[in-house]
């Protein structure tokens, strides 16, 4: 039942940050435009919240969903919707597409590593 629920948290979560961009740009098409070069301010950057907490949430459901699967798998999983995402992006008229917002996408995956490592540790052993 837990895992059934995590699968359904999990693909709702995943189709809102797909779905953000289209529904904000009212499904507006603009030439493709995306930022490849570095940031001025490194640690804005890296401390974006927004993209930390929503993609930490995210990996954290990510990998209590594939709980006992290969690593890999929601790692692979998250890095394809981060990617997604700025694609998106690049090609709506609403945000803006920048490589470096990777960064904290990828710095949020390891948080939620970290979350699910815990969460799955403290319940185990209360079990």
């Amino acid at each position: 039942m837990m895992r059934t629920a995590l699968v359904v948290l999990l693909s709702v979560a995943t189709l809102a940050a797909l779905l953000a961009t289209p529904v904000a740009s009212g499904w507006v098409f603009r030439p493709f435009s995306c930022d490849l070069g570095g940031s001025p301010d490194w640690l804005a950057t890296l401390l974006n919240l927004r993209h930390l907490v929503s993609f930490g949430i995210l990996a954290a459901i990510a990998f209590l969903t594939f709980r006992g699967q290969p690593i890999w798998i929601p790692i692979l999983l998250l890095l394809a919707v981060t990617a997604a995402v700025e694609i998106e992006e690049a090609i709506f008229a609403s945000g803006h597409c920048r490589a470096r917002d990777m960064l904290p996408d990828l710095i949020a995956i390891a948080g939620g590593w970290f979350i699910a490592w815990a969460v799955g540790r403290t319940r185990w052993k209360s079990a």
